[in-house]
């Protein structure tokens, strides 16, 4: 696991903004696999959750596309919550981050299109 560990880290160390592809669990609600999120703020679940628990620690810029709910969400340290937004964001900078599931959905990979549609046609 140190290795898995190690390369989240070396994606969030240098990057601006992360965008992950995933599930957000709240506090007190279980995951597909029926473990409790028995912390008091919102996370990613499985591994992506590392990486993007380090780029919160780390002061980065935070998005999640939920697969469950098909949104896109943005870590909001003042709420210290994920918050829903209303459109794709957009890749403001060289050095970002893509990370997420092993388990992506056609959801998953449309948003990631999205972004990067989003991104570079605008």
């Amino acid at each position: 696991y140190m290795n898995l560990l190690a390369r989240n880290w070396a994606q969030v160390k240098y990057s601006e903004q992360i965008f992950a592809i995933g599930t957000i669990i709240k506090p007190g609600d279980k995951n597909t696999k029926g473990y409790y999120n028995k912390g008091k703020y919102d996370i990613v679940d499985g591994g992506t959750g590392y990486a993007v628990m380090m780029g919160i620690n780390n002061k980065r810029e935070v998005f999640v596309f939920d697969q469950l709910r098909d949104k896109w969400f943005r870590w909001s340290y003042s709420t210290m919550t994920f918050i829903k937004l209303d459109e794709t964001p957009t890749i403001k900078t060289q050095d970002f981050a893509g990370i997420g599931t092993r388990e992506i959905t056609q959801d998953g990979i449309e948003a990631i299109k999205d972004v990067y549609n989003k991104t570079f046609n605008n």
